[in-house]
């Protein structure tokens, strides 16, 4: 799976969805990319996609990429995402 710019996607890739929503990408499922929270022996039965865990402590499932899925920075510990900020987009609270 790719961004639109041909970046590959990546567990730990820090994401803005639909221009509001944080997420930290937590497997990619096409990429044989898997992180412990998100475990290939939990999730490659689902062939394809990502599966995201939101900064509102959500988990979303997408079955192939949107262009509304930005990637804001790499990961710096791909087997542990997290969160560098709040939920504010652009860093206030």
């Amino acid at each position: 799976m790719r961004y639109s710019d041909n970046r590959i996607v990546k567990t730990g890739d820090l994401v803005c969805l639909r221009g509001r929503q944080l997420g930290v990408i937590g497997c990619v499922i096409d990429n044989d990319d898997y992180t412990d929270e998100f475990p290939k022996s939990d999730y490659a039965y689902l062939e394809h996609g990502i599966m995201l865990r939101l900064s509102n402590g959500n988990v979303l499932y997408l079955e192939e990429y949107t262009e509304e899925l930005v990637l804001i920075s790499r990961g710096v510990d791909e087997k542990n995402p997290a969160f560098p900020w709040s939920d504010d987009v652009d860093g206030r609270e």
